[in-house]
């Protein structure tokens, strides 16, 4: 049996799921998820310092990718402000970067 390709997401689906969830933590999520490709497992496991905002990347350290391999993810541009305020309201000393 072949493999499936991955369906990517309506953009009529993906408003409809944005706007239904909570705008504090789970839309800098989401727009993590979609615009950079991360896997769920890797970002939950992200901690603040593998972000750079000025760079607009995401590294992801080998141990916690599924393939075992260090790679860095681009934060498009329009996602990087909201981030970036996320950030700055964490409690300071937060190691993870959606802690709980």
């Amino acid at each position: 049996m072949p493999a499936q390709i991955p369906k990517q997401i309506s953009p009529e689906a993906w408003s409809r799921l944005y706007n239904a969830v909570s705008p504090d933590r789970d839309h800098p999520i989401l727009s993590l998820l979609y615009g950079t490709g991360c896997r769920v497992g890797e970002l939950v496991i992200t901690r603040v310092e593998d972000v750079d905002l000025a760079e607009a990347v995401i590294y992801l350290q080998a141990y916690r990718t599924k393939t075992s391999q260090y790679r860095s993810v681009v934060i498009p541009a329009e996602i990087v402000p909201q981030l970036r305020e996320w950030i700055a309201n964490l409690p300071e000393g937060t190691v993870w970067l959606f802690p709980g």
